[in-house]
């Protein structure tokens, strides 16, 4: 009794655990497919939406006057974006800010989302330096802000946004994101503060590479 004790405790554990395979469904392999390769997704839409239109306009939507126009129509689309994400990709693009907010009452947040309630916002004030001056300047005191961009952004593929050096090596900063759109950013400043132009490049737009 006790060498058949002695062997079982001695034996490592997890050597016997049963384990079950479940077979995965079409759709759950189409699922996995597509997350694991994100790109499919636009070419499946455009085959369907080819086949769509065929069906419905036959030979008319294959004529060579209709594919013509078609490729005329997404040409100039094409070359911007092609040149945008060359950009991106590359060097990045930068972001300016157009606004910069003061948290003047505090928010709320809890576990499950239901007691949620924002912060109350004020625009901070503009200074001019000059009286032809077209823009003015934000004195910033120690403390954090919130920064809107002037830019917008709608991706399915998320993109950095980092602060740039102009911004660090004043001891300012903003945490460095992944983002799908582009929404107000907090904004860190040094106890000495800072002064930043309106319209100034703030942040850098990049891809992960």
């Amino acid at each position: 009794m006790q060498d058949a004790t002695s062997q079982a405790e001695s034996e490592p554990p997890g050597e016997a655990v049963a384990s079950f395979e479940r077979p995965e469904s079409i759709g759950g392999r189409i699922a996995n497919l597509l997350y694991t390769a994100p790109a499919l997704v636009p070419l499946i839409v455009l085959l369907v939406a080819v086949a769509i239109f065929g069906l419905l306009l036959g030979d008319r939507f294959f004529s060579p006057f209709a594919l013509t126009l078609i490729l005329q129509q997404v040409a100039i689309i094409g070359i911007v974006a092609s040149a945008q994400s060359l950009v991106i990709l590359t060097a990045g693009i930068d972001l300016s800010v157009t606004e910069i907010y003061a948290v003047t009452d505090l928010g709320r947040v809890d576990f499950g989302g239901g007691e949620l309630e924002p912060a109350d916002l004020t625009p901070h004030d503009r200074v001019w330096r000059n009286e032809d001056d077209d823009y003015g300047w934000w004195h910033l005191e120690g403390g954090t802000y919130l920064l809107e961009y002037n830019e917008s952004l709608t991706t399915d593929d998320p993109l950095l946004v980092q602060p740039r050096d102009a911004i660090l090596e004043r001891g300012a900063t903003h945490p460095t994101l992944y983002v799908t759109d582009l929404g107000r950013v907090p904004l860190t400043v040094p106890d000495a503060g800072i002064k930043i132009k309106e319209n100034a490049r703030v942040s850098t737009l990049v891809a992960e590479r």
